[in-house]
């Protein structure tokens, strides 16, 4: 159903060559940058492959078409892989099918206009590199990083096409925190152009590095977001955070295959939904101490919420709608379910759904089997205790997943504990 796909790209210089079948950068242009310190640095690191490599192009076409000279922001795009380049986004009023944007050079990634590299979108440096390269090229007043490709969800939001390397939640976030970018100090917004990627699990982990995630909580189609008009909607605007990531979200109608849904979060309110959340679990876990209970709560949770699911793959739920259906089906939680609506309600900016019904967050329930039907457990990053790359700080703090030892978590009482 639903496929873990992604783009993201604001910046570059190539020209497509059928005949290498690869980028070809023209090594004679130069940057447009006069000097530091610009108002708006928008970074986009790309890894391409598969069925994204070849909307790379198009991607880089569409944002040279949207006049950026002048405006005061400046896009840059690290496209990684074994021909890797970082590029400057420049304009093309003309329209040409070849990319015309600035090629860059970066000692410290081993970037050179005029000579291939290789580099791992899945290593930590490579991002940590690319962070540090704009940092002190641009010294931005504000800064917003977007990610473009294939990735594993709110765990891992990027898998590299080529060695199957995992740039995890916590490995973004880690890297982040580490390379300042926007004057603030915190990145203005972080954006994940990818599959499954608008969950509590992901949002609580950038909280401490950005201040608005944009994200879908479904599945996104390959040629991904539609950069030129969302750029051409934020130049419009009073170009605050809020704003670019409001045009992003209102793009999402317009993309060659719209996604399920879009969504900017408030980072600063994802304490506020993490607590009510575990308010609700807890209500919920002592409203269910038998079998018979719980087989009927896990029905409700498993096929009546709003939902959004690969198969194989996971199974994540609309968390308001966990709420409101829950309390209205079972007459249970009531209060905490209105204070959970509530919760999400305040934290989300600007959302949009196919059908209308997705409030802009879901939590992860349950993997599911190529059937369609349950898995046999969860990942171990919902246990607690787990200490894996791809582990979660949602997992620690969380009534909702699984405590094994000690008994306790929502999802512990619904899949593995021994009820009457």
């Amino acid at each position: 159903m639903s496929r873990a796909a992604a783009v993201v790209a604001l910046a570059g210089a190539v020209a497509f060559s059928s005949c290498t079948d690869g980028l070809v950068v023209d090594a004679d242009r130069t940057s447009l940058l006069t000097s530091p310190g610009v108002p708006w640095l928008i970074l986009v690191y790309m890894a391409p492959g598969g069925e994204h490599a070849s909307a790379v192009i198009d991607t880089l076409n569409r944002m040279e078409s949207v006049g950026l000279a002048g405006t005061g922001v400046v896009v840059s795009v690290l496209a990684t892989g074994a021909r890797s380049r970082l590029y400057e986004v420049a304009d093309d009023p003309v329209g040409s099918d070849a990319v015309v944007s600035i090629p860059l050079e970066s000692g410290e990634l081993g970037l050179h206009p005029d000579r291939d590299a290789a580099l791992d979108a899945g290593d930590p440096g490579t991002l940590g590199g690319f962070l540090r390269f704009a940092r002190d090229r641009y010294r931005p007043e504000r800064a917003a990083l977007f990610f473009w490709g294939t990735g594993r969800g709110v765990r891992a939001p990027i898998v590299d096409p080529v060695s199957g390397g995992e740039l995890s939640a916590a490995a973004i976030a880690d890297v982040v925190a580490s390379v300042p970018l926007a004057s603030s100090g915190t990145l203005d917004v972080v954006g994940f152009d990818s599959a499954f990627t608008a969950g509590i699990e992901l949002a609580y982990e950038m909280r401490r590095c950005a201040k608005i995630l944009v994200a879908s909580q479904g599945s996104m189609p390959p040629s991904g977001w539609d950069y030129e008009w969302l750029l051409r909607r934020f130049l419009q605007t009073d170009r605050s955070p809020a704003a670019l990531a409001a045009a992003i979200v209102e793009s999402a109608p317009g993309f060659t295959s719209a996604p399920d849904a879009m969504s900017a979060v408030d980072l600063r309110a994802a304490e506020r939904v993490n607590a009510a959340l575990n308010a609700f679990s807890d209500a919920v876990f002592a409203s269910i101490p038998t079998d018979l209970l719980r087989r009927s709560v896990r029905y409700t949770l498993f096929y009546d919420l709003v939902d959004f699911y690969a198969t194989p793959g996971d199974l994540a739920i609309d968390i308001a709608d966990l709420g409101a259906v829950v309390a209205a089906n079972h007459g249970i939680a009531g209060d905490e379910a209105a204070e959970l609506q509530d919760a999400v309600r305040s934290a989300v900016l600007a959302t949009w759904s196919r059908g209308g019904r997705a409030s802009g967050v879901s939590v992860h329930l349950i993997p599911l089997e190529s059937d369609g039907s349950a898995a046999g457990s969860h990942h171990a990053a919902w246990f607690r205790g787990y200490h894996g790359t791809d582990r979660l700080a949602f997992t620690e703090c969380s009534h909702w997943t699984i405590d094994g030892a000690g008994g306790h978590g929502l999802l512990y009482r619904l899949f593995y504990e021994v009820l009457p």
